[in-house]
């Protein structure tokens, strides 16, 4: 009897101790579930994608949960705190909601009331502490992320749009001032840009970031490459001789850059060379189909900078 009055109080000593822990770790997990709902539903939730809103408010649900199994131990633990008594019934409701997901009911069993108590006291503390220190950062962590993604990708797109109006109004100038040529090529690369401009819209009805910032990328490239090529082919009908000239220094340089490191020369580097003879050939000719010839200059234009790029990639 000594015994379990010694164990009785110490639990007592213990659990009015724990008791202010665990309803100041319920009070600021409470507030702070509260404003991440509230930052979901009405902030972020037309800048979420379905996936995105579905494993927030999982988080959000299971952050709850442990909350509401914490706050039904605070009676219980309360009215053993003040006479030493633990209503079994009350225990037996509670505990399945404190175990942790390997555990088996079954195996949880304790001797005493001063054990069971200490162990709802325990249990309850840390639960709390898990929403406080895993869950909660998880989700403030999780929004943030959204809304820095949101706003970036922003950004990347308004510069995609402003880039692809720029490379379609500059191909229709100078479709324009040259209505004798055509820019099939550089037209190609703008109709493969409105292509990627649409799946863009379409990432952005998902709300799919990553592919967001990625497609934004590539319509952006895509335009820079249609103005280029645009000026390139334009710069080849002024003077092909010129340009011939630059291509095949240009691929000179690139072989001596490919021998001097030891690396074998790529595919792409000979389909370089062929289109661009083929294009010196069609320029040359006694009546040149200028359109053909500014396409093959431009193919070998980029063919050269892509073995250039695997140059890179090969050091």
């Amino acid at each position: 009897m000594l015994f379990w009055n010694r164990e009785a109080r110490e639990a007592r000593q213990f659990i009015t101790e724990t008791l202010d822990d665990i309803v100041s770790v319920l009070d600021e997990c409470t507030a702070a579930l509260n404003d991440l709902r509230f930052r979901a539903d009405t902030v972020l939730r037309p800048r979420l994608a379905q996936g995105d809103i579905q494993k927030v408010e999982t988080v959000i649900q299971q952050a709850e949960e442990n909350l509401n199994a914490c706050r039904k131990t605070l009676p219980l633990l309360q009215e053993f705190a003040r006479s030493g008594r633990l209503s079994h019934e009350g225990f037996r409701s509670v505990k399945p909601l404190l175990l942790h997901e390997d555990e088996d009911s079954r195996q949880v069993s304790f001797d005493t009331a001063p054990q069971a108590a200490r162990w709802l006291a325990e249990r309850a503390l840390e639960f709390a502490r898990y929403v406080k220190e895993t869950q909660i950062p998880w989700l403030e962590e999780a929004l943030n992320y959204v809304r820095e993604s949101a706003s970036s990708s922003d950004e990347l797109v308004e510069e995609a749009n402003s880039a692809r109006q720029e490379a379609l109004q500059h191909l229709r100038e100078l479709q324009s001032r040259h209505p004798q040529l055509r820019f099939s090529f550089s037209e190609e690369l703008a109709e493969e840009m409105e292509q990627l401009w649409d799946q863009l819209q379409d990432a952005l009805k998902r709300r799919v970031y990553s592919e967001i910032q990625d497609i934004a990328g590539r319509v952006k490239q895509t335009a820079e490459a249609v103005t280029g090529s645009a000026e390139e082919a334009l710069a080849f009908y002024r003077d092909p001789n010129e340009k011939l000239m630059e291509g095949r220094a240009f691929l000179d340089r690139l072989e001596q850059e490919y021998r001097r490191a030891e690396l074998e020369l790529p595919e792409v580097f000979f389909e370089s060379r062929r289109a661009l003879e083929n294009a010196a050939i069609e320029a040359k000719s006694p009546e040149p189909n200028w359109d053909e010839a500014m396409r093959l200059y431009n193919i070998a234009s980029g063919l050269a900078q892509e073995a250039a790029a695997l140059l890179e990639e090969g050091h």
